[in-house]
């Protein structure tokens, strides 16, 4: 099963992931140990699959600079897709969980209940299911990413009449909901078009998300939420460059501490010890 795996093609025709592989085996083997304890099959043969040694993904993560330098080629973007890339950037929300929102998810000024998300299954086309970790979340959104929001709405208003609270927010101009790999492509242009690293993806804004909120001092718990992670495990183990930094800022008090410049300073004198005269 695991060598079939490895031969299919993946998104954008490469191989699928290794990950992705061990995760397969990690379900079938779970369903297999459940027969082995209800005496079933007498033991569980995908503890013989010698699992490949896989080398963890390094995160690609904006620096604050590019981010702010994104956002200035975002807003000269049509309306539908300066909403929706200023949301995901100030949100961290998944692709899927971004093109399955919809109007009635609003809850209140600037929030939003993520509920649900969408994405496109090869045979079926675009399926709706709830969200990633199967749980309901709430999340508040900056005033100017609400504006931007009300001006897709205005701007539908007047193009086709007042959208429906049940319709999509993230449509295109005919009422439809585009496939979630549009706004993916789209943003790999405007990456290549302005010289941004090849590495960069949507879901990397995700990543500068979450980075950008441990290292302003955000505690794990909250940004797991906003992440619509079930805890802080996830979060520790993939987001290790604010810590990284924090130490480094360590490391420079410590500098400080220990510079000539400080008033309490005292460099070490080497006295010589000589032999006593007389």
């Amino acid at each position: 099963m695991c060598e079939e795996l490895r031969k299919r093609p993946g998104r954008g025709g490469n191989c699928i992931k290794e990950t992705t592989v061990q995760k397969y085996l990690e379900t079938v083997s779970s369903v297999l140990e459940d027969a082995k304890k209800n005496d079933i099959i007498p033991f569980n043969p995908a503890h013989r699959v010698r699992k490949k040694c896989v080398e963890k993904e390094k995160q690609h993560i904006p620096q604050k600079y590019e981010m702010q330098r994104l956002l200035k080629i975002i807003m000269d973007e049509p309306i539908l897709y300066k909403a929706y890339y200023t949301m995901a950037i100030a949100t961290g929300l998944r692709r899927g969980e971004l093109c399955a929102l919809r109007w009635e998810d609003i809850t209140g000024p600037y929030e939003f209940a993520i509920r649900h998300s969408r994405s496109y299954v090869a045979g079926q086309g675009i399926v709706e299911s709830d969200t990633k970790n199967h749980r309901e979340r709430v999340i508040v959104i900056p005033a100017q990413v609400w504006e931007f929001l009300m001006s897709l709405r205005h701007w539908k208003t007047i193009r086709s009449g007042k959208p429906d609270n049940s319709q999509p927010i993230f449509t295109d101009l005919d009422g439809h909901v585009p496939n979630p790999d549009t706004f993916t492509r789209h943003l790999r242009k405007l990456y290549a078009k302005n010289g941004f690293p090849k590495e960069y993806h949507l879901h990397t804004l995700r990543h500068y998300y979450a980075t950008y909120l441990l290292q302003e001092g955000t505690s794990k718990q909250v940004a797991a939420d906003l992440l619509g992670h079930a805890d802080t495990a996830f979060l520790e183990r993939t987001y290790c460059h604010p810590q990284n930094m924090a130490k480094r800022e360590v490391a420079n008090l410590m500098d400080d501490l220990l510079s000539p410049k400080n008033i309490y300073y005292q460099p070490y004198k080497f006295v010589r010890i000589g032999k006593k005269v007389g």
